[in-house]
């Protein structure tokens, strides 16, 4: 790991803390500080892949967990992870719960068990197409963004601090960390101040950033910034 100091040449140190996030985010805050002094913060996040596929196992977890179609998450845990063993029961109950946002079943009108032997095939095809096409985009946009693919929340440094290379610092300290840790590069929120936009701007300016699906990343083993 490289050492940072300030315009002025002081060590710059930094400690690393994970956050209470909720599922599935792991959240951290990079601290940095000079002679013990916190004069920065960085928080940043990202959906690990195990814990994706963990909480989303299939299309409808995510409906339900996170695109605001509410269920009540014991039922959910009830439910394998393989859509193929649910019940007619089950079903029912995932259907009459999303019909008000699919608007697809007037004929569930409360009832417990909308399914049957009988119109299992046609009603759950049904169900399963209507709520593919409302959400499979925000799954798809969610996964790609979020897996992985850790990126910065927001960075603060401490105003007498202002224009000392802390900022700038701390993004490179965080890209070393979290390559280092994770083997994941930092990527560049899609909601950026001024200020970031020409952090980003003048370690592209240095060879520092690429562009992966549109975002941009910090390059980890390019670092032309000098660091004193």
């Amino acid at each position: 790991m490289p050492k940072f100091f300030t315009n002025k040449g002081e060590l710059i140190t930094f400690k690393e803390e994970s956050l209470d996030s909720r599922n599935p985010w792991e959240d951290y805050c990079i601290t940095a500080s000079i002679e013990n002094k916190d004069v920065g913060y960085m928080k940043l996040g990202f959906i690990p892949k195990k814990k994706w596929e963990s909480y989303f196992p299939t299309l409808l977890h995510f409906a339900f967990r996170y695109a605001g179609w509410a269920i009540n998450d014991d039922f959910l845990e009830s439910l394998s992870p393989n859509i193929n063993d649910w019940s007619n029961e089950q079903k029912s109950a995932l259907v009459n719960r999303a019909d008000g946002y699919l608007g697809l079943f007037p004929f569930t009108q409360g009832k417990s068990n909308v399914i049957t032997k009988n119109n299992v095939d046609c009603v759950w095809d049904k169900f399963l197409e209507a709520a593919r096409d409302r959400i499979i985009k925000h799954y798809r946009s969610m996964k790609k963004y979020h897996v992985d693919r850790p990126s910065i929340i927001y960075v603060k440094v401490e105003n007498p601090w202002l224009r000392q290379r802390i900022g700038v610092s701390l993004y490179l300290y965080s890209a070393h960390w979290l390559e280092e840790n994770f083997g994941f590069s930092l990527y560049a929120s899609n909601v950026q101040t001024d200020r970031a936009k020409a952090v980003w701007t003048m370690m592209q300016n240095h060879g520092l950033v690429a562009i992966n699906n549109g975002r941009k990343v910090l390059v980890y083993k390019k670092h032309k910034i000098p660091i004193r």
